[in-house]
Parts: structure tokens; sequence; C-alpha cells
């Protein structure tokens, strides 16, 4: 994986005008009344004796029924003495439950990639303002327009009609009349890059919720895809072979991302039955069962089995690392560094560093932890924002002032475009994603690359080549 982002996949609301057949069950005692009436007692009174209620209550439900249509009554002197018969819309609500056809407004969800009708909650749908609010990048819809009411199914279409009560559309569907608006809304999702190391072309996954969408895969790749103009930023290679130059060619050759691919792949096989044993456990833990000692035996030798595959991976000296890892490689550095952490960026932003950030500097500096942190431009008093805003340069000055330990420095012009972070000789990262600084905008995919190595040995050979970066550019060039 090479990149990642919030995205929104695009969705027609739809408002149409409809012809449907409200269900509508009768209450128990007009079906009574009704098929009464049906096998030969047609006065009132008959009624109140053959189903055993009061006369009053027989009269109070044949006037609504005679209301809505279900009944005629035959002339006669008397209110007692006329009969009653059933209409044939009375037969047919006794026969199916449907009333007459009305015209109705609804309003339906279609995703503009599937291609299909869909039912959504409230929350999983957002307006173009809202993603814009959120940093997403809205994806385009398959076409442009939204599809003609020809193409729907209305028994397929009445299972996503929408209503604001959240209950289910208890109508039929007769016939779709017309398109009264239509207007564009965006599904929130998150769109996983990733880079095929064999064709080395892009591909884009969707995660909905907490799952891959392989149909939404699928119909974006069907539809041009990151093959679109414009929808990747950036430029691989170029950024591949600035990292190439800047290691050079010794530091360049350890790379192993197979034999890393097929240890992260053991370790995520390892840390799945580790956490099916832990569960098991649990379960049994909760009924109140003692574990017998095969059983302490075997989660013992799972968590063996992940211990052991980490240190295989962790032994690789140089290996491809996703975006959503080197955050976590961050965080883990200002946490369990013991000795020295190195930081070179391009610049530093409110977005990336956070107070919290920069309360960890602080905190490392007093535990008597060195910190070095160099960027493109010298990290100064001066404020650049609005007055009173967090100023995360002036927090990081001010806190090197006061403390020995931080070192704030300008980097030289060989590192432009790198982000290299050290720690101890535990860890080193490389990329060309800055670590300390928010997207660039608008949205977009930039796929960039960024490899990690745990090796004590490389990481020392890192650190040498981060205190004289021309030498890389100098050994690539006698190649």
């Amino acid at each position: 994986m090479v990149d990642y982002l919030l995205v929104g996949l695009p969705i027609f609301r739809m408002t149409v005008e409809a012809i449907t057949l409200r269900r509508q069950d009768l209450p128990t005692i007009h079906e009574f009344i009704l098929r009464s009436i049906e096998v030969g007692e047609s006065r009132r009174p008959d009624i109140a004796r053959l189903l055993g209620l009061g006369l009053t209550v027989v009269e109070e439900a044949t006037k609504l029924l005679l209301l809505d249509g279900l009944l005629n009554e035959v002339s006669a002197t008397t209110e007692a003495s006329a009969s009653l018969e059933v209409t044939d819309v009375g037969r047919e609500r006794l026969a199916t439950g449907l009333s007459f056809p009305q015209d109705e407004t609804l309003v339906f969800d279609y995703d503009a990639i599937c291609r299909e009708p869909v039912r959504l909650a409230d929350d999983q749908v957002w307006s173009a303002k809202k993603l814009k609010e959120e940093g997403g990048l809205q994806i385009r819809a398959v076409e442009p327009e939204p599809p003609l009411l020809s193409s729907f199914s209305t028994a397929d279409l009445s299972r996503v009609i929408r209503r604001i009560s959240g209950n289910e559309f208890g109508k039929q569907i007769l016939a779709l009349r017309r398109l009264l608006r239509s207007s564009m809304m965006f599904r929130p999702a998150v769109g996983l890059m990733f880079r095929n190391r064999a064709s080395q072309e892009f591909e884009l996954a969707f995660v909905l919720g907490d799952a891959l969408s392989e149909q939404h895969e699928i119909e974006f790749a069907r539809h041009g895809g990151v093959k679109k103009p414009g929808f990747v930023k950036g430029d691989w290679d170029e950024d591949s072979r600035r990292l190439k130059s800047w290691l050079g060619p010794q530091l360049w050759s350890k790379i192993s991302d197979e034999v890393a691919q097929q240890h992260q792949v053991k370790l995520q096989l390892a840390k799945r039955h580790r956490n099916d044993l832990l569960a098991q456990h649990d379960r049994q833990h909760r009924a109140r069962k003692k574990l017998a000692a095969i059983e302490l035996k075997s989660l013992a030798a799972a968590e063996s089995d992940v211990t052991a595959v980490q240190q295989a991976l962790a032994a690789v000296e140089l290996r491809s690392v996703a975006p959503t890892e080197q955050a976590e490689i961050l965080a883990r550095c200002l946490e369990g560094t013991q000795n020295r952490v190195q930081i070179s960026t391009e610049d530093i932003d409110s977005t990336g560093v956070t107070k919290a950030f920069v309360g960890r500097i602080s905190n490392l500096v007093d535990n008597k932890i060195d910190v070095e942190i160099e960027t493109d431009r010298r990290i100064e008093a001066v404020p650049r924002g609005e007055t009173g805003a967090f100023e995360p340069a002036v927090e990081l000055w001010s806190t090197a002032q006061m403390r020995h330990g931080l070192s704030l420095r300008k980097r030289s012009a060989h590192m432009a475009g790198i982000t290299v972070l050290i720690q101890d000789l535990d860890r080193a990262l490389i990329t060309t994603r800055s670590i300390l600084r928010a997207r660039t905008k608008p949205p977009g995919f930039r796929p960039m690359p960024g490899f990690l190595s745990e090796d004590p040995q490389t990481v020392a050979m890192i650190r040498d080549r981060l205190r004289n970066p021309a030498e890389g550019d100098a050994s690539a060039g006698s190649q």
C-alpha cells in the first residue's frame, strides 16, 4: 500500500413521482363485519348477534366502512332494517389488503459506481460541502447524469426507498411517473492505493465501514480507475530515483521486499491464530473453566511464534513501508527512544505537529534524550499564522531555548524532498512523504515510496548518510 485517503463515492439522491398501492391491514372487527356480510348476515342486528358484539359497536364500525367505500347500504325504512353489501373495493381489501392507487413522492439513493439503487442510513451519505470540510476526495460517477427511470425494477426499488422514520416501505410501486430532481451526494469511504510490484501499476480499493468492497473496486477499475488523467499526483519513479540517489547503491541493494512480504503474511497468520486462542481462553474464563496445561502450552507456543516472526521481519535490512505504518513508527519513536532521535523533514505545520507532539518532545528532552530536528526552513520564533493560534515552530523554538538537548537547524539542500527519522540504532525511516506536515490541498492520491530498517548495521549506515547526505549522490553518480 502506497497511499490512503478519505474519499466520497458518488451517490445520486433521486426524488421521483410514483404510483403506489398502500398496504393497509383491516382492523379485526372490520374484517369480521365484512366476512359476516359475505356469508349472508347483511343487517346490523344480525351481524351483532353472529359476532357476539353490542349493536352500538357494529353501528360505529359500519359507518367507517361506508365512509371508506368498503360497504354499500341498501335503502330501507330504518337503519337497523337496512341491508349492507360489500363493494368491489371491500372484496379486494379482504383478498389483498391493498387500497386504491395513489400518487406519491419517493426518495431513494443510487450508487453511481456500482450503478444500482442502495439503501443507506443518514450518516452514510454526506453532502459535497461536508466531504470538502473533512478533506475528502470526490470520486467521479461512471455516468455524469442519473439513470433513466425505465431502467429500474419497481420490485427492487421498493426495498431501498428512504423513510424519515426508518421503517420499511410497506407499499407496492406500480409505476414511476417522472424524475422530479436529482442531487449528487457522497458515501464516505477510505481509498487504499496499492502498487503492483509485477506490473508497476497502481490499483485502488475501497473500505466501506470496516470491510473492503470488492464490487466498488472492480467497477471503478473497469471504467478507467486510476488511469484517468490527474487522478494520481506526483511521480513515483522520480521519488524512487531521489531516494536511490540519496541512499547510494550499497544501501539500495539491501532492499528485500519479497522476503519482508513473506514474513508479513506469516505474521498476520500467527497473530490470527494467537488471537483465536486468546478469545477461546477468554470464553472459558468467563464460564469459570480452568485451563488445562496443554491449552496454556498452546497459547505460549502461539505467542512464541508471533515473536519469532516479528524478529525475522525486523532482521530484514531494508524494506518498503506503507504510509499507515509510517505514522506508527513516529508514535513508537516518541514513546520508546532511549538515547537519540533525529528528524530531517521539509517543514512543519500545525496540522502535522500537534500540541501533544511538542509535549512529547519536551518529555524526551527532560529524560536526557537528545532530539535533533532539521528542516528546509529554519525554525524560528517568528509566528506565521494568526494571532493567538498554535504555532508549532514557535513552541519548539521556545523549548529549545529553555532546555538543553533539543537541537533545531536548517538542513542541507541535498535533503530536499526527503524525510528521514532515526531512533537510536533501532529504527530508521526514509521516505519522500513528510511526517510533520499535512497533505497538500486539494486532496488527491500521491503515492510516495518509503523504506524502513530495524537492522542496527543498516541504521548506522543511514545515520552516517544523514550526517553527510552528499555522499549518496556522489556514489550514485560514479556507478
